[in-house]
């Protein structure tokens, strides 16, 4: 087996059980010494980065935490002190068509574990999901580590209890993609503010929206335990909501009605007392930052958000409330939201 792994840094525990139960792992050359280049460039004492803006030409530096400093050098050493446990081979030169016509540099580091595989016919084991779906688009066995995990809780060799603990390790370390849990995403938003950004970081993976009616009900859930208390990480919420939707596979008619819902939600959450501007700036930044070009949402979204509140509130009270929501955004916005109080109901 070919490995492309990180997930296993975050369960000290479980990783010589996993590993020990492989017969072979095999880690590419070119992986190996991009890890080792990484190690190496995080022991450089460097105060930030320069940045450059692509647009512009404008160039500035931004500062690094010390903090951050010192968690990424932990987990780098993790994954190093991983990665030495494996056998490092080359990749091939031939392996399979279409990855002997890629020759970039830079993709060696991820395409070696492939190659190594498609030339030996061995499964990949890789936590990267872009790589996971390259691997089978290739016709290779692929795993994660959450999958190995499962396989193993299946047999008995990991409780039930280890695996959930697993899954919110993953989840607060930023990686591994899974289906949306209400009772765990909620417990992990209000652990701590870390936990919190990951669960935020979760909504902008497209395999958090595969089913959106089980996403959508998640999103909710999440948006009242967090934005019940703190109004201000509304916004944040849904940019990563706006991103995961626009970047699933639904298709355009599908991901637009989905960011209407998701937009609406976060509209309803904040009220009368809350930042809609904050929140259609959030909105549209996602959009661009997406690349689609979708029609804007706030007509529809402002529709499902009357109805919502004529449910609960009446007509006249309904219509006051989504006026005094929108009553900070530009008269644009607010035009747009008027025509949808004047206008008919579906």
């Amino acid at each position: 087996m070919t490995a492309s792994v990180t997930q296993l840094t975050l369960l000290p525990s479980l990783a010589p059980q996993l590993i020990g139960a492989l017969h072979s792992l095999v880690l590419a050359d070119d992986a190996f010494a991009d890890i080792v280049a990484a190690r190496d460039k995080l022991a450089m004492n460097s105060p930030g980065s320069w940045v450059v803006d692509p647009e512009t030409g404008h160039a500035g530096a931004v500062p690094i935490s010390p903090d951050v400093v010192a968690k990424g050098r932990v987990a780098i050493a993790a994954v190093l002190e991983l990665a030495k446990q494996s056998r490092h081979e080359p990749a091939p030169a031939t392996s399979h068509p279409d990855l002997d016509d890629v020759r970039s540099p830079e993709l060696s580091p991820w395409l070696g574990g492939l190659r190594l595989a498609a030339a030996r016919g061995v499964a990949v084991w890789s936590d990267d999901f872009a790589l996971r779906q390259l691997a089978r688009q290739l016709g290779l066995a692929v795993i994660s580590t959450a999958a190995l995990i499962d396989a193993f809780a299946q047999i008995g060799r990991v409780t039930d209890d280890d695996r959930e603990q697993s899954v919110r390790a993953f989840i607060a370390g930023g990686v591994g993609d899974f289906v949306p849990d209400q009772r765990r995403l909620t417990a992990l938003a209000t652990t701590d503010s870390d936990s919190r950004a990951a669960v935020i970081s979760t909504l902008a993976k497209p395999a958090f929206w595969a089913e959106p009616d089980d996403a959508l009900n998640v999103y909710s859930a999440v948006l009242k335990q967090v934005g019940g208390d703190s109004k201000e990480i509304v916004p944040h919420l849904l940019h990563s909501a706006v991103l995961g939707t626009t970047r699933s596979f639904i298709g355009d008619d599908g991901i637009q009605a989905l960011t209407s819902v998701v937009l609406a939600m976060a509209m309803h959450e904040v009220g009368p007392t809350g930042n809609t501007p904050l929140l259609l700036t959030a909105y549209r930044a996602a959009i661009a930052e997406s690349g689609r070009q979708l029609p804007d949402a706030l007509q529809d979204a402002a529709r499902r958000t009357l109805s919502a509140l004529e449910a609960t509130l009446g007509p006249k009270l309904a219509a006051d409330t989504l006026r005094a929501m929108v009553a900070n955004c530009t008269e644009a916005d607010r035009s747009t939201v008027h025509r949808v109080i004047l206008g008919p109901r579906p």
